[in-house]
């Protein structure tokens, strides 16, 4: 499958479950039932046969570190969200992750609206929040 292909079926599993309950602490068994962040990412990049992580803060410490101005449908977008967890990398904590589906659009699963949700980018790009973009793919 080709880079191509990949983005394309990221974007349609991330569709497929928009509205999908958030549940803190979601178990990866427990998808498509229900997601937290990270558990989102990591079902939907199983998608595609990419095993990520558990936590988004381990998710961040994979992938290749890509600038704002240059993300592309499939980077995960990483912020510092309501709770964050810290390490030496990100002492300013990482509590949130988001699948950057185009059109200045994120796709993730955010216990502020108790769903699957699809913002606007800039969103996640505030400085106070913004931490990094992962390419995956």
């Amino acid at each position: 499958m080709n880079r191509q292909e990949k983005t394309r079926k990221v974007v349609e599993a991330a569709r497929k479950y928009l509205e999908a309950p958030y549940k803190r602490n979601a178990k990866f068994y427990e998808a498509p039932h229900f997601f937290n962040c990270s558990t989102f990412t990591r079902f939907v990049y199983e998608k595609i046969g990419k095993d990520l992580p558990k936590k988004a803060i381990t998710q961040s410490m994979q992938g290749r570190k890509v600038k704002a101005k240059n993300i592309k449908i499939g980077d995960l977008v990483f912020i510092r969200g309501n709770r964050g967890y810290y390490n030496s990398q990100f002492p300013d904590g990482i509590g949130h992750v988001g699948i950057y589906v185009g059109e200045n659009k994120i796709i993730s699963a955010r216990g502020r609206y108790k769903k699957v949700t699809e913002e606007k980018l800039k969103n996640y790009l505030k400085k106070e929040q913004f931490r990094v973009i992962k390419r995956f793919l």
